[in-house]
């Protein structure tokens, strides 16, 4: 049995052909490997299946020229953004070669399921995907498969929606395979500008977030995660993350690979602290260059940021959101506001160019007063 990943380019729709699928909620300057299907590929490989993935926009070839390379089942990354273009290349896939299994995973897919449950050969994964992609295709595999039991999907019979019972979280990440990022027909045509080293890749080394805020918006993966979590249990999945050892060997993986630099996707990198001196101490000797997503409360020293730097971190993304402490109170950061420009100083003075993100009318509290003294707070970090 052939499973086939399909990236169908934008631009077959008329529209931008850069689509992040990390975060899935904006149309991007330069692409990215979508560490969380590469993942995936890793997995259905070990089981002896063949696996193809066709990124059609990277690739410079139409879905029709994808689709000439066959498969059995395909796998479409699903967000937002791409709802539109990966149903039309799944309805395109049945005129051009009949009834195939669809598999969706991603978090519109598990948000919106009634959306992508309109045919009975289209089943959706909910959550994190690694073990229930297992059980599926087994079951793929048999002229009769029967679903009721493969935990965490939702599937079409007799033209009604059935939702599976939930898997639980993967307790020990370890224990994947590393990501397949050659699998890509052209794995180093991908670029980062945040970096001065090319070619890029993403990687991730923990799953989920351990704080509350109100509006929280993570990683897409990390989002379906939640979702299916919460729809049982109503609070967030505990985070996982992978330890220093197999971070370290991915690293080195992708170096022998040919990558310079790295964006790690995690929703929030700095952990353990014994962990994080562990993996930069390892990785050091590689001399790539490195981004993270961080919370200003968790640089709580200049020797940690300096550390960074010298194992490469270049680029530090922080969710400051707001400088008004009652606003930050009101939407749950669980931040207090001095702590933004004591880490943005510690990240300049080490080399380290820091990114803050900002939201403006985040809640009811917000003003033109409060407002501006955002702005003002911004300009004076001069970032």
């Amino acid at each position: 049995m052939k499973v086939h990943f399909i990236i169908p380019s934008n631009t077959e729709k008329g529209k931008r052909e850069v689509l992040d699928k990390i975060f899935g909620c904006h149309y991007g300057y330069f692409p990215q490997h979508n560490i969380f299907t590469l993942g995936l590929t890793a997995v259905i490989k070990k089981m002896g299946y063949e696996v193809e993935m066709s990124d059609c926009a990277i690739e410079k070839i139409t879905l029709n020229d994808a689709l000439e390379r066959g498969g059995d089942v395909f796998i479409f990354y699903s967000v937002f953004l791409s709802r539109e273009i990966d149903l039309w290349a799944a309805d395109q896939i049945k005129k051009k070669l009949g009834k195939k299994w669809m598999i969706f995973l991603g978090n519109d897919p598990v948000f919106f399921s009634d959306k992508y449950l309109i045919s009975q050969n289209h089943i959706l994964i909910r959550g994190e995907p690694e073990e229930t992609i297992v059980d599926l295709l087994k079951e793929l595999e048999k002229n009769k498969p029967v679903f009721k039991k493969v935990k965490g999907i939702s599937w079409v019979s007799r033209g009604k929606v059935i939702h599976n019972t939930p898997r639980k979280y993967i307790e020990d990440l370890d224990k994947l395979p590393l990501p397949d990022r050659m699998i890509l027909k052209k794995p180093l045509e991908y670029s980062n500008a945040r970096f001065s080293k090319f070619p890029s890749t993403t990687m991730y080394t923990s799953r989920g977030c351990a704080y509350n805020c109100l509006f929280c918006f993570p990683n897409s993966f990390s989002f379906a995660r939640e979702l299916e979590w919460k729809n049982v249990h109503k609070v967030k999945p505990p985070v996982r993350v992978r330890s220093s050892r197999s971070v370290i060997k991915e690293f080195e993986q992708i170096h022998k690979q040919g990558f310079r630099s790295v964006s790690i996707v995690d929703d929030q990198f700095l952990w353990d602290r014994r962990r994080t001196e562990e993996i930069f101490k390892g990785v050091k000797k590689l001399n790539m260059e490195i981004s993270i997503l961080a919370r200003c409360d968790r640089i709580t020293d200049y020797p940690l940021v300096k550390m960074m730097f010298d194992a490469g971190v270049r680029h530090i993304a922080f969710g400051v959101e707001s400088f008004n402490q009652s606003i930050l109170n009101y939407i749950r950061k669980d931040l207090k506001v001095e702590t933004i420009a004591k880490a943005i100083k510690w990240c300049k003075k080490a080399g380290i160019k820091p990114e803050i993100n900002i939201i403006l009318g985040s809640c009811p509290l917000e003003t033109k007063e409060t407002i501006a003294n955002t702005i003002n707070e911004v300009e004076k970090l001069n970032v």
